[in-house]
């Protein structure tokens, strides 16, 4: 114990130096957090100095290469399917976006994987929405296997599957500031996704995570960053993102304009309550048209493109917009709904 508490410390006076750790060395220190009992101080300390000299690529590499070997997958691969979970930490309060976009990438004949848990830093999580949506987080892997056989859609509750994550949720509310699991948790998708949408909360973050994403075998993503702070495609300011395609990293961006929406004011997505971002995405499934449509109209677009069923965001626009029209998207809503 006193060796591990001792590499605890020298790894908190390397990263004061400005030290950088090794992909190897990131996982071995990463291990010996899940595996051992830390001060609270201690383990307080490294990730906020960490996260204050900012983490590395090798880094997080490292840091999610131990997490993920501690991991509970799915009894399949769904290579094919694709996540919408993002970093979150944004602090601009919106409406649950990903989420939504889940059920009408899946209502377009997209197989979706989207995992995630209850708040942390915002009013309303993933698994916070759904429960008010009638709809059940799962998870047992062989019940998730089955449901994204079945219905092409299916939502992970990320605790149940990451369940070292759990030692760490406390001192993360706590510390009250972002660290690099906010990072991790898009990286540790049980399904073993090869497609992926990821809004972060800085643009810095966007080659970074690109990287990561090619290192470990993603073969088509999106990560983006709005230019007014949102881990979103905004539909009040320009997106910057990085289009991972096939090995290769190119950084764009889009605005709302090009692809034929409106420019709405910062505040025109704000979320609330689990009930009321609810309220929000059934109204928008049965046709309820402005800002919060067209934020998920967005969304839904970019995970169109990175899947395949779109030849760009703009003609992912149309797909989304009639996969909601049609009544396709509310009717997949009821159906999951029936599952208990």
């Amino acid at each position: 114990m006193r060796t591990e508490i001792n590499l605890l410390q020298k790894s908190i006076q390397k990263i004061v130096s400005q030290h950088t750790f090794s992909r190897e060395e990131a996982k071995n220190i990463m291990d010996s957090l899940c595996r051992e009992k830390f001060p609270e101080t201690q383990m307080a300390a490294f990730f906020a100095a960490i996260h204050s000299r900012r983490e590395t690529e090798e880094e997080l590499l490292g840091f999610q290469d131990a997490l993920r070997s501690r991991m509970i997958f799915l009894p399949q691969a769904f290579e094919d399917a694709i996540d919408t979970c993002g970093t979150g930490g944004d602090s601009k309060g919106t409406f649950n976006i990903s989420t939504a976009c889940a059920f009408v990438l899946a209502s377009g004949g997209v197989r979706v994987a989207k995992h995630g848990g209850r708040s942390v830093s915002s009013k309303c999580g993933s698994a916070d929405v759904l429960d008010a949506l009638g709809v059940s987080m799962v998870s047992n892997p062989l019940k998730a296997a089955m449901i994204l056989k079945e219905f092409g859609c299916v939502f992970l509750f990320a605790p149940a599957f990451n369940p070292v994550l759990r030692k760490f949720a406390q001192l993360r509310q706590e510390l009250g500031v972002r660290t690099c699991f906010n990072v991790m948790g898009p990286l540790l998708n049980p399904a073993a996704v090869k497609n992926q949408v990821i809004g972060v909360y800085e643009q810095r973050l966007l080659p970074l995570v690109g990287g990561i994403l090619r290192t470990v075998g993603v073969r088509n993503a999106i990560i983006v960053h709005s230019r007014d702070g949102m881990d979103e495609f905004s539909i009040s300011a320009p997106s910057d993102y990085v289009h991972l395609n096939a090995g290769k990293i190119e950084l764009k961006t889009i605005s709302p304009e090009e692809v034929g929406l409106k420019l709405y004011p910062e505040d025109s997505v704000s979320g609330g309550s689990a009930i009321e971002n609810a309220n929000l995405i059934e109204a928008i499934f049965k046709g309820k048209p402005g800002a919060y449509r067209d934020a998920v109209l967005l969304n839904s677009a970019a995970s169109f493109f990175v899947s395949g069923k779109a030849k760009s965001i703009l003609e992912g626009i149309s797909i989304a917009a009639d996969c909601i029209d049609s009544g396709d998207t509310i009717a997949l809503l009821n159906k999951l709904r029936k599952i208990k």
